[in-house]
């Protein structure tokens, strides 16, 4: 019944050697309860976070909550609601200016160079929307990760 009922894309694990994790957390909130989970879920040494969100989202409430994390890589989902990639830019700019921003046209882009960003212990997590999420699972199916190209068998798995 429910109890055994998995959740796709809600602090989902895709990777490990760094800790790679998926969540569809698409406001400011849902970000902040994110965060605290991993804190209190995970070891790691550095955050980094890959960041797509809707255009129509709270984005400054999303980057306050992420003004933590070590590095943020903004990407632009693929999606005509997304926010653009200048948006994040200038929203992040103001409102968390400590955080080392790098950014990529795609999220499959945004994954690889999460990835090459990290060390072993590093902690890599996407978020910011369910069609990110979506995007991020597609990608982890694409290269290699056969539990996630089970689970959602018969989607597109074009990174």
């Amino acid at each position: 019944g429910f109890r055994a009922m998995r959740w796709s894309a809600r602090i989902e694990v895709i990777g490990h050697t760094p800790t790679v994790v998926v969540d569809g957390a698409h406001n400011a909130d849902s970000i902040q309860k994110l965060l605290q989970a991993l804190r209190s879920s995970f070891t790691y040494h550095r955050l980094i976070t890959v960041l797509g969100p809707a255009r129509d989202k709270d984005l400054v409430g999303m980057a306050r909550a992420l003004a933590d994390s070590d590095i943020v890589v903004l990407t632009r989902m693929a999606n005509p609601r997304a926010a653009t990639i200048e948006q994040l830019e200038s929203v992040f700019a103001e409102h968390a200016p400590d955080v080392r921003i790098y950014t990529a046209e795609t999220s499959s882009q945004a994954m690889n160079l999460a990835l090459d960003l990290a060390d072993d212990n590093d902690l890599v997590c996407a978020t910011g929307s369910l069609y990110l999420a979506a995007e991020v699972l597609r990608w982890s199916a694409h290269y290699g990760n056969k539990a996630i190209a089970s689970a959602i068998e018969g989607i597109d798995h074009e990174p």
